[in-house]
């Protein structure tokens, strides 16, 4: 299970510049849960509020604002408010994306409006790491578990996300709760079964 020894000493390092900017900024979602799932992390997605970014963008021009609907981000999406590129002074090897929040949210709250139980994961830097309901249970038997709003566009979104994920999660179970969306018909995959 992941533990906050598993998280590279780099990516604290990146987490607290960040923190000197936002003191609730926080690493959320995939990244955390491709450590604990033994896939290699594609990029780093860091939460901070509007006030930490207007911190972050006066004291380093090495941010570039990226388009709000290339953002995945699972059921977070009308709570984000931008999304930018950022590029450390520090070396980093992967991308690093700063998520701005409309409005400040606890770290509890964020990861639990993650729309998969294996992405409901939190790093607010020492001592700080959340793992959200059903987390830890996803890891160990490698089935993820829909948890996000009965929301057309945001299923659509989601179907997305697991057709990408069958590449990198082979051997991975991804289900919908039974019931749950009445009649609508999203088909995330033919093997996408109900528990």
């Amino acid at each position: 299970m992941l533990t906050e020894s598993d998280i590279p000493e780099e990516t604290k390092r990146l987490l607290q510049i960040i923190q000197q900017h936002d003191p609730s900024a926080a690493i959320v979602g995939g990244y955390l849960r491709d450590l604990a799932a033994g896939v290699k992390p594609k990029d780093v997605d860091i939460f901070i509020t509007r006030a930490g970014l207007r911190s972050l963008l006066g004291s380093w021009q090495g941010m570039t604002p990226l388009v709000l609907e290339g953002y995945g981000g699972g059921a977070m999406r009308a709570e984000v408010a931008e999304v930018w590129e950022y590029s450390p002074l520090m070396p980093f090897p992967l991308p690093v994306q700063i998520i701005v929040l409309r409005e400040p949210l606890p770290l509890s709250e964020v990861i639990h409006r993650v729309d998969f139980d294996f992405c409901r994961v939190g790093y607010g830097g020492t001592g700080k790491l959340l793992l959200g309901h059903g987390f830890e249970a996803a890891i160990s038997t490698r089935t993820a578990t829909y948890c996000g709003p009965d929301d057309p566009k945001q299923l659509a979104r989601s179907a997305r996300r697991v057709r990408r994920w069958e590449t990198r999660f082979t051997g991975w179970r991804f289900l919908r709760p039974a019931g749950r969306w009445g009649e609508m018909r999203v088909a995330f995959h033919p093997e996408m079964t109900h528990p």
